[in-house]
């Protein structure tokens, strides 16, 4: 699929300018507040710190619950590891950004395929992890619509 086709340099280039605008606040929580791209802010040790109303719909809670959980209690069990291995890269290693597919465990109703993009950035000072989900959904929607039309 298309996803498999990007790069890190352009993911790192594509996370470098939402560091910019970041620097700009305002701009950015809007952006991550009403995007509907499921997204979450994840301090280093894997409790949500933010996410928005895409991602809290995505697994069936509300951002409140969601925020009193990690990151681990939403993701199946088969899953974890190869994420924590990546964290770990970025962690002590020079790894800024990565992508990986990975399952969630919605509230209700199982399983939720996605491909996982998660940037290192630091917010006022502190390291955190901005992680951006596609579920698998959307991706091959997108793919039948491409192909639909003979694209």
């Amino acid at each position: 699929m298309f996803l498999s086709e990007i790069t890190d340099d352009q993911l790192e280039s594509v996370f470098i300018k939402i560091d910019a605008v970041y620097k700009d606040g305002l701009i950015f929580r809007d952006l991550f507040t009403h995007s509907l791209l499921p997204s979450a802010f994840v301090s280093l040790d894997g409790k949500f710190e933010q996410v928005n109303a895409s991602f809290a719909n995505m697994l069936g809670y509300t951002i409140k619950e969601l925020e009193t959980k990690s990151w681990m209690e939403v993701t199946r069990q088969d899953h974890i590891l190869p994420d924590l291995d990546k964290v770990e890269e970025c962690l002590y290693e020079e790894l800024k950004s990565y992508k990986l597919f990975k399952i969630y465990l919605h509230k209700k109703s199982g399983d939720v395929p996605a491909v996982l993009v998660v940037t290192k950035v630091i917010i006022e000072g502190i390291d955190q992890f901005l992680s951006q989900v596609f579920p698998l959904g959307w991706i091959e929607e997108a793919y039948s619509l491409v192909h639909k039309k003979g694209h």
